[in-house]
């Protein structure tokens, strides 16, 4: 069994293909390398100028049964990284890390194996906050890992537990994360408010590949998030994701809101055929992104809030909703059809009274037509406005707008607004508007 050591800068370790080549890469040219087999290594890593920017030593040892054929492995790494970005060419925001950490264990295959993992960041910087005593315990046993991860700061106490299971043809993950008092403001993860705090406890379990064959459900119990407006209690939230009568279902049931998409869903995708949607009414104004999606999403939709007070009085309180405002539709062939409705009793913008809200909106080739009713605006104490009607029909770059509102006050009055517009590279014509106003 060999001992070896390493003291370097810019080294990443890994094993080759075949778990026999050790491969030392993406180190500077001033670094001296030696490298053999897994099975009796005998390497050095010497820096003939190690300056104070990142720093590693350890110690790595190997060796072969004698009766069987495992791997012994174990060892440790100390160190310090202050410019992460630099180092990895990336945009983290990581910096100042100073670690030391332990592996142990037996190898028989890339898929016979026990490792252990300790790890332990004595400092972390992220986002211009010094975090403090992070830990980090992993087991590793024939394609299934389970860990913790525990954050003990003065401004956030962290405890997450996962554990992955590679050994299926559809990998299994499962998680708990307790998040205690985090004070947002100061660890500089939110500007939005100085008192910001976020107590979050969530467990999930679920499979899959990637985002559009994802199934499982995630659920939050027992939390709350708070600021300088109130406490916004969140005693469940329920998110599950899988199939449904030979389609898939994605449902959210929480304190204030309900949602449900069902239908052929393929997350992945969505978001480019949404901007295409938008993009076939305003060619000239939104590029074109060489988007070609292999899927086509094809479902129904309903989202209702059940009890939105609360939450808008403490997150959107210029935007505040009643109980029962409803949104539904659908859409499909990739956003070639698509229609949404809504009803809201009431809501309030910026101190703006809005009353009996419904409305529905339709795209079908590349015609897009919108009808809403309003049966009250109130501007201020003195000002309103009655049976507001409004319309309005959009083909590629153009829109054709109807507006109407008529107010029995104390002075009848009537209004209609009918523009058309025309929509140019950087600005908006209007050829052509009428306004009536009696």
């Amino acid at each position: 069994m060999n001992e070896n050591w390493l003291n370097g800068k810019y080294n990443l370790i890994y094993l080759g293909k075949e778990a026999e080549t050790l491969v030392i890469g993406s180190v500077p040219k001033n670094v001296v390398l030696h490298s053999g087999k897994l099975s009796d290594i005998a390497f050095k890593i010497r820096q003939q100028e190690l300056d104070n920017d990142e720093e590693f030593s350890g110690n790595l040892i190997s060796g072969i049964s004698d009766s069987l054929p495992i791997r012994l492995l174990s060892g440790n790494l100390t160190g310090a990284i202050y410019n992460f970005d630099s180092l990895f060419d990336s945009r983290t925001g990581l910096r100042n890390i100073e670690f030391s950490s332990g592996f142990g264990g037996t190898a028989v295959s890339l898929t016979e194996y026990s490792i252990l993992l300790n790890l332990n960041l004595r400092q972390l910087n992220w986002r211009e906050y010094n975090y403090e005593n992070i830990y980090v315990q992993g087991n590793a046993i024939n394609q299934t890992f389970d860990g913790v991860l525990i954050v003990e700061d003065e401004n956030v106490d962290v405890e997450l537990e996962a554990m992955v299971d590679f050994s299926g043809s559809i990998p299994s993950f499962n998680f708990g994360l307790d998040l205690r008092e985090a004070h947002l403001n100061a660890i500089n993860v939110s500007s939005l408010d100085s008192l910001e705090v976020l107590d979050l406890h969530l467990r999930g379990n679920f499979s899959g590949m990637d985002l559009d064959d994802l199934e499982g459900n995630i659920w939050l119990t027992n939390s709350y998030y708070q600021n300088s407006r109130g406490k916004l209690p969140f005693e469940q939230i329920d998110l599950s994701i899988g199939p449904e009568l030979g389609q898939r279902k994605i449902s959210l049931v929480s304190d204030y809101i309900d949602a449900r998409l069902l239908g052929e869903i393929h997350l992945n995708e969505l978001l480019n055929q949404m901007e295409l949607v938008v993009r076939q009414y305003l060619p000239v104004r939104v590029e074109a992104s060489g988007f070609n999606g292999e899927h086509v999403n094809d479902f129904t939709f309903n989202l209702q809030l059940k009890n939105p007070r609360p939450l808008t009085e403490i997150l959107t309180p210029k935007v505040i909703f009643k109980d029962n405002t409803q949104l539904s539709g659908f859409f499909k062939e990739g956003g070639r059809q698509g229609e949404i409705e809504g009803t809201s009793p009431q809501y309030v913008v910026s101190g703006r009274q809005f009353t009996n809200l419904v409305f529905r909106a339709s795209s079908y080739q590349d015609t897009l037509l919108f009808n809403c009713s309003l049966g009250k605006l109130q501007l201020d104490a003195e000002t309103e406005f009655d049976k507001i009607s409004a319309s309005f029909q959009m083909v590629p770059d153009n829109m054709e707008a109807d507006i109407a509102w008529q107010n029995q006050d104390t002075i009848i009055s009537k209004g209609r607004f009918q523009p058309s517009i025309r929509f140019e590279p950087g600005l908006s014509v209007f050829p052509r508007t009428i306004i009536n106003m009696a």
